[in-house]
């Protein structure tokens, strides 16, 4: 049975988070042949309606050591923990593990700095999401 697993990249921008997410493609396809579906702007993608997910796959990752940011897309304000809403905050934590489930993800590959690993961290324990956190911070 082939897994899926999504990947984001969260937080500022930075060198070197394209060639992260060739890398995990790459590896992902070679060794295992894992299914990778990219999460735009961090974990925003799986919370706005309609979904922003793309196929990664060979193709559309060609060229992209030599292009700066990251195809994905990023965001430093995207905690689902505290989701902006018209009378303040609120909590759509459960939106996304919920989203993670009807999309078939096994798990998430979280690019990102402190702020993104704490909220990964979270879903991890308090949703119980798989995550592996990728460390970045600039």
């Amino acid at each position: 049975m082939t897994r899926r697993i999504g990947i984001c990249t969260g937080g500022g921008d930075a060198p070197g988070l394209n060639a992260v997410i060739r890398a995990f493609v790459k590896c992902s396809l070679k060794e295992y042949d894992w299914e990778v579906v990219g999460i735009e702007d961090a974990f925003n993608g799986l919370l706005d309606d309609p979904r922003r997910l793309m196929r990664l796959d060979g193709p559309s990752c060609q060229g992209l050591l030599h292009r700066g940011g990251t195809i994905l897309g990023t965001t430093n304000r995207g905690d689902p923990f505290g989701w902006p809403g018209p009378n303040g905050p609120v909590d759509r934590s459960q939106d996304l593990a919920d989203a993670v489930k009807e999309e078939g993800l096994e798990g998430i590959v979280c690019i990102g700095g402190d702020g993104s690993q704490g909220i990964a961290m979270r879903l991890m324990n308090e949703r119980g999401i798989p995550m592996i956190g990728v460390p970045k911070t600039i």
